[in-house]
Protein backbone atom coordinates (compact mmCIF):
# COMPACT_ATOMS: atom_id res chain seq x y z
CA UNK A 1 0.00 0.00 0.00
CA UNK A 2 1.25 3.06 -0.92
CA UNK A 3 2.08 5.57 1.87
CA UNK A 4 0.05 8.28 1.15
CA UNK A 5 -3.11 5.74 1.87
CA UNK A 6 -2.17 5.14 5.34
CA UNK A 7 -0.84 8.28 6.36
CA UNK A 8 -1.50 12.06 6.22
CA UNK A 9 0.38 14.44 3.96
CA UNK A 10 1.51 15.89 7.21
CA UNK A 11 3.14 12.26 8.24
CA UNK A 12 4.71 12.04 4.98
CA UNK A 13 6.35 15.74 5.28
CA UNK A 14 7.55 14.94 8.83
CA UNK A 15 8.97 11.97 7.71
CA UNK A 16 10.80 13.91 4.59
CA UNK A 17 12.30 16.68 6.93
CA UNK A 18 13.62 14.52 9.39
CA UNK A 19 15.88 12.68 6.78
CA UNK A 20 16.76 16.30 5.58
CA UNK A 21 17.23 17.58 8.64
CA UNK A 22 19.39 14.17 9.18
CA UNK A 23 21.37 14.74 5.99
CA UNK A 24 21.85 18.38 6.66
CA UNK A 25 23.18 17.96 10.09
CA UNK A 26 25.82 15.10 8.55
CA UNK A 27 26.87 17.80 6.25
CA UNK A 28 27.29 20.59 8.15
CA UNK A 29 29.05 18.49 10.89
CA UNK A 30 31.53 16.98 8.10
CA UNK A 31 31.76 21.12 6.64
CA UNK A 32 33.01 21.94 9.91
CA UNK A 33 35.04 19.23 10.85
CA UNK A 34 38.84 19.80 10.13
CA UNK A 35 40.50 17.97 7.17
CA UNK A 36 43.08 16.32 9.40
CA UNK A 37 40.82 15.41 12.26
CA UNK A 38 39.32 11.55 12.74
CA UNK A 39 35.64 11.54 11.70
CA UNK A 40 33.96 10.27 15.10
CA UNK A 41 32.18 6.37 14.71
CA UNK A 42 28.48 8.18 15.75
CA UNK A 43 28.72 10.27 12.11
CA UNK A 44 28.94 6.84 10.26
CA UNK A 45 25.92 4.94 12.26
CA UNK A 46 23.93 8.03 11.69
CA UNK A 47 24.92 8.06 8.20
CA UNK A 48 23.71 4.17 8.24
CA UNK A 49 20.66 5.22 9.90
CA UNK A 50 19.69 8.34 7.90
CA UNK A 51 20.67 6.43 4.43
CA UNK A 52 17.82 3.48 5.94
CA UNK A 53 15.21 5.88 6.07
CA UNK A 54 15.47 7.46 3.04
CA UNK A 55 15.42 4.38 1.17
CA UNK A 56 12.25 3.25 3.24
CA UNK A 57 10.54 6.42 2.50
CA UNK A 58 11.10 5.56 -1.17
CA UNK A 59 9.54 2.43 -0.92
CA UNK A 60 6.81 3.69 0.37
CA UNK A 61 5.95 6.73 -2.01
CA UNK A 62 7.98 5.65 -5.18
CA UNK A 63 7.20 1.73 -5.65
CA UNK A 64 2.92 1.68 -5.37
CA UNK A 65 0.17 -1.62 -4.72
CA UNK A 66 0.17 -4.52 -6.30
CA UNK A 67 -2.85 -5.47 -8.73
CA UNK A 68 -2.26 -8.49 -10.84
CA UNK A 69 1.60 -8.84 -10.85
CA UNK A 70 1.57 -4.56 -11.84
CA UNK A 71 3.11 -2.31 -10.10
CA UNK A 72 1.91 1.53 -9.78
CA UNK A 73 5.69 3.78 -9.83
CA UNK A 74 4.79 7.30 -9.15
CA UNK A 75 7.26 9.19 -10.77
CA UNK A 76 8.19 12.33 -11.25
CA UNK A 77 11.54 14.93 -11.45
CA UNK A 78 11.80 14.56 -7.67
CA UNK A 79 11.33 11.26 -7.21
CA UNK A 80 13.57 10.28 -9.80
CA UNK A 81 16.00 13.03 -8.24
CA UNK A 82 15.73 11.08 -4.77
CA UNK A 83 15.99 7.75 -6.05
CA UNK A 84 19.31 8.77 -8.08
CA UNK A 85 20.84 10.60 -4.42
CA UNK A 86 19.90 7.83 -2.42
CA UNK A 87 21.83 5.11 -4.63
CA UNK A 88 24.56 7.89 -4.18
CA UNK A 89 24.50 7.89 -0.94
CA UNK A 90 24.93 4.13 -0.18
CA UNK A 91 28.04 4.10 -3.03
CA UNK A 92 29.43 6.47 -0.98
CA UNK A 93 28.91 4.26 2.28
CA UNK A 94 30.01 1.21 0.64
CA UNK A 95 33.37 2.85 -1.37
CA UNK A 96 33.98 5.30 2.21
CA UNK A 97 34.85 1.46 3.55
CA UNK A 98 37.86 1.29 0.83
CA UNK A 99 38.98 5.06 -0.07
CA UNK A 100 39.37 7.86 1.63
CA UNK A 101 36.77 9.78 0.67
CA UNK A 102 35.49 11.40 3.81
CA UNK A 103 35.93 14.81 2.81
CA UNK A 104 33.46 14.58 -0.05
CA UNK A 105 30.82 14.09 2.53
CA UNK A 106 29.40 17.59 2.32
CA UNK A 107 28.63 17.19 -1.55
CA UNK A 108 27.57 13.67 -0.99
CA UNK A 109 24.94 14.88 1.29
CA UNK A 110 23.73 17.84 0.61
CA UNK A 111 21.81 16.78 -2.65
CA UNK A 112 19.65 13.82 -1.08
CA UNK A 113 18.77 17.07 1.72
CA UNK A 114 17.39 18.68 -1.31
CA UNK A 115 15.93 15.89 -3.19
CA UNK A 116 14.17 14.19 -0.16
CA UNK A 117 12.43 17.85 0.03
CA UNK A 118 11.49 18.31 -3.76
CA UNK A 119 9.52 14.89 -3.24
CA UNK A 120 6.92 16.13 -0.81
CA UNK A 121 6.42 19.81 -2.87
CA UNK A 122 6.26 18.20 -6.35
CA UNK A 123 3.51 16.10 -7.47
CA UNK A 124 4.80 12.60 -8.80
CA UNK A 125 3.35 11.06 -12.01
CA UNK A 126 1.80 7.37 -11.86
CA UNK A 127 3.40 4.90 -14.31
CA UNK A 128 1.69 1.47 -14.01
CA UNK A 129 4.22 -1.71 -15.30
CA UNK A 130 4.37 -5.34 -14.36
CA UNK A 131 7.50 -5.93 -11.86
CA UNK A 132 10.32 -6.91 -13.83
CA UNK A 133 9.78 -3.74 -16.05
CA UNK A 134 9.21 -1.84 -12.53
CA UNK A 135 12.50 -3.17 -11.75
CA UNK A 136 14.43 -2.25 -15.20
CA UNK A 137 12.98 1.28 -15.10
CA UNK A 138 14.10 2.26 -11.44
CA UNK A 139 17.37 -0.02 -12.39
CA UNK A 140 17.97 2.29 -15.01
CA UNK A 141 17.62 5.36 -13.34
CA UNK A 142 20.08 4.34 -10.70
CA UNK A 143 22.60 3.63 -13.64
CA UNK A 144 21.99 7.09 -15.52
CA UNK A 145 21.99 8.62 -11.64
CA UNK A 146 25.48 6.89 -10.92
CA UNK A 147 26.79 8.13 -14.51
CA UNK A 148 25.58 11.72 -13.51
CA UNK A 149 27.44 11.02 -10.28
CA UNK A 150 30.48 10.15 -11.84
CA UNK A 151 30.81 12.93 -14.54
CA UNK A 152 30.00 15.48 -11.88
CA UNK A 153 33.39 13.93 -10.22
CA UNK A 154 35.46 14.12 -12.84
CA UNK A 155 34.50 17.43 -13.04
CA UNK A 156 35.67 17.67 -9.55
CA UNK A 157 38.79 16.22 -10.37
CA UNK A 158 39.67 18.38 -13.31
CA UNK A 159 38.99 21.03 -11.03
CA UNK A 160 41.28 20.09 -8.19
CA UNK A 161 43.86 19.23 -10.91
CA UNK A 162 43.95 22.88 -12.01
CA UNK A 163 43.80 24.41 -8.72
CA UNK A 164 46.75 22.31 -7.52
CA UNK A 165 48.79 22.41 -10.72
CA UNK A 166 48.27 26.26 -10.68
CA UNK A 167 48.78 26.57 -7.27
CA UNK A 168 46.21 28.94 -6.50
CA UNK A 169 45.92 30.85 -2.80
CA UNK A 170 41.99 31.50 -3.38
CA UNK A 171 39.81 30.42 -0.28
CA UNK A 172 37.87 28.43 -2.57
CA UNK A 173 40.69 26.57 -3.70
CA UNK A 174 42.43 26.15 -0.84
CA UNK A 175 38.91 25.41 0.96
CA UNK A 176 38.30 22.75 -2.22
CA UNK A 177 41.93 21.57 -1.72
CA UNK A 178 41.68 21.05 1.78
CA UNK A 179 38.35 19.38 1.90
CA UNK A 180 38.97 16.43 -1.13
CA UNK A 181 41.58 13.39 -0.89
CA UNK A 182 44.61 13.18 -2.87
CA UNK A 183 44.05 12.53 -6.58
CA UNK A 184 45.35 9.35 -6.98
CA UNK A 185 42.06 8.52 -4.23
CA UNK A 186 39.87 10.74 -6.50
CA UNK A 187 40.55 8.36 -9.91
CA UNK A 188 40.44 5.28 -8.19
CA UNK A 189 36.79 6.14 -6.94
CA UNK A 190 36.12 7.38 -10.86
CA UNK A 191 37.10 4.32 -12.27
CA UNK A 192 35.04 2.22 -9.26
CA UNK A 193 32.15 4.62 -10.11
CA UNK A 194 32.28 3.68 -13.66
CA UNK A 195 32.38 -0.09 -12.86
CA UNK A 196 28.91 0.32 -10.83
CA UNK A 197 27.66 1.95 -13.98
CA UNK A 198 28.57 -0.75 -16.10
CA UNK A 199 26.88 -3.22 -13.15
CA UNK A 200 23.81 -1.53 -13.71
CA UNK A 201 23.78 -1.68 -16.94
CA UNK A 202 24.27 -4.77 -17.28
CA UNK A 203 21.62 -5.66 -14.58
CA UNK A 204 19.02 -3.23 -16.69
CA UNK A 205 19.79 -5.02 -19.83
CA UNK A 206 19.30 -8.56 -17.98
CA UNK A 207 15.72 -7.32 -16.58
CA UNK A 208 14.65 -5.69 -19.95
CA UNK A 209 15.16 -9.66 -21.05
CA UNK A 210 13.78 -10.90 -18.77
CA UNK A 211 10.72 -8.63 -18.97
CA UNK A 212 10.41 -9.18 -22.89
CA UNK A 213 11.05 -5.58 -22.73
CA UNK A 214 13.76 -5.18 -25.41
CA UNK A 215 13.72 -4.52 -29.04
CA UNK A 216 16.39 -4.20 -31.66
CA UNK A 217 15.97 -0.67 -32.22
CA UNK A 218 18.25 2.59 -31.08
CA UNK A 219 17.86 2.59 -27.45
CA UNK A 220 19.24 -0.83 -27.36
CA UNK A 221 21.92 -0.25 -29.48
CA UNK A 222 22.79 3.04 -27.96
CA UNK A 223 22.58 1.12 -24.72
CA UNK A 224 25.32 -1.17 -25.65
CA UNK A 225 27.40 1.23 -26.54
CA UNK A 226 27.40 2.60 -23.80
CA UNK A 227 27.95 -0.11 -21.75
CA UNK A 228 31.17 -0.80 -23.91
CA UNK A 229 32.16 2.62 -23.15
CA UNK A 230 32.12 2.29 -19.55
CA UNK A 231 33.88 -1.04 -19.21
CA UNK A 232 36.57 0.91 -21.34
CA UNK A 233 37.49 2.88 -18.46
CA UNK A 234 38.79 1.03 -16.18
CA UNK A 235 40.44 -0.90 -19.22
CA UNK A 236 42.05 1.98 -19.96
CA UNK A 237 42.96 3.30 -16.90
CA UNK A 238 44.77 -0.48 -15.87
CA UNK A 239 46.06 -0.92 -19.43
CA UNK A 240 46.75 2.22 -21.24
CA UNK A 241 47.43 4.49 -18.42
CA UNK A 242 44.27 7.15 -18.67
CA UNK A 243 44.87 9.40 -15.68
CA UNK A 244 43.89 13.25 -15.41
CA UNK A 245 42.14 14.83 -18.28
CA UNK A 246 42.27 11.62 -20.90
CA UNK A 247 40.31 10.07 -18.30
CA UNK A 248 37.95 12.40 -16.74
CA UNK A 249 37.07 13.38 -20.57
CA UNK A 250 36.24 9.56 -20.99
CA UNK A 251 34.00 9.44 -18.41
CA UNK A 252 32.00 12.61 -19.95
CA UNK A 253 32.00 11.59 -23.39
CA UNK A 254 30.48 7.42 -21.72
CA UNK A 255 28.15 10.05 -19.37
CA UNK A 256 26.89 12.37 -23.31
CA UNK A 257 26.49 8.63 -24.62
CA UNK A 258 24.11 6.95 -22.18
CA UNK A 259 22.36 10.23 -21.46
CA UNK A 260 21.70 10.15 -25.66
CA UNK A 261 20.57 6.76 -24.62
CA UNK A 262 16.80 8.15 -23.83
CA UNK A 263 17.29 11.66 -23.38
CA UNK A 264 18.64 12.40 -26.42
CA UNK A 265 16.28 9.97 -28.69
CA UNK A 266 13.21 11.31 -27.26
CA UNK A 267 14.20 15.11 -28.13
CA UNK A 268 14.80 14.07 -31.76
CA UNK A 269 11.57 11.60 -31.77
CA UNK A 270 9.21 14.92 -30.65
CA UNK A 271 11.06 17.82 -31.26
CA UNK A 272 13.28 17.18 -34.99
CA UNK A 273 10.63 14.37 -36.00
CA UNK A 274 7.44 15.40 -34.17
CA UNK A 275 6.60 12.19 -33.07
Amino acid sequence: MNVLQSFSITDVSLYASCVAIGYLTLALHSGFQSALGKEPHWVKIMLLCVASAHTALLAQTVWGSHHSGEVALSLGFAQVLSVVTCVGVWLFIIESRWVAIDGLRPLALGFPAIAVLLTVWITPTPVVLHGRAALHVLVGIAAHGVALLACGHAVLLLALSRVLKNGSTAAWALGLAGHCPPLIVLERLLIRLSIWVAALLGATGVLGLLGGLLKLDHKTVLTMLSLLAWLAIPWGYQSRGWRGAKLCTGVMLATGLLILTYIGSRFVLQAVLHR
